[in-house]
């Protein structure tokens, strides 16, 4: 009899260390869904935001080259706003930097959101610049559209 207790009593230390098991290792499955979940939803706002921000660029360019800079810089305070947002999600998504070809793009990726981010800031300075120039020099953006245009400008 005793014997057929310490067999019982096996089977069931058995039983328990893999229902401990069985329990840790839904506990972390179901950690790496959420952590998964999570960097999911920030990668996809850290592309949304690094889209947004290029957009912002590029219509700040054409503004500016159309010498409207009061648009110019709300486009560029816009990208600006962007890129810190991309850069806040990076956070979460740099967790992925150990992924073997995700963790290199998304790095890279960083590095540029990072150099677009700089960018606003010069070229806020920039033209904040070539705007009060223009305005030193007692020109407007009419008087620049007509030049740009080859017309006459009326003064």
């Amino acid at each position: 009899m005793n014997l057929l207790t310490e067999t019982k009593d096996r089977v069931l230390k058995k039983k328990n260390k893999r229902g401990i098991l069985k329990k840790i290792l839904l506990v972390l499955v179901l950690v790496l869904v959420v952590w998964l979940f999570i960097v999911l939803i920030a990668f996809a706002q850290f592309v949304s935001s690094s889209i947004e921000g290029v957009s912002a660029l590029k219509s700040a360019k054409t503004e500016g080259y159309a010498f409207h800079f009061d648009s110019a810089s709300r486009f560029l305070i816009e990208a600006e706003e962007s890129f810190i947002e991309a850069d806040r999600m990076y956070y979460f998504v740099s967790s992925l930097r150990p992924v073997p070809v995700i963790g290199k793009k998304v790095f890279q990726a960083a590095k540029l959101v990072h150099a677009g981010r700089e960018a606003t800031g010069s070229l806020s300075s920039v033209l904040l610049i070539g705007s009060d120039v223009l305005k030193l020099a007692g020109l407007d953006e009419d008087y620049l559209q007509a030049m740009r245009y080859g017309m006459p400008p009326n003064g």
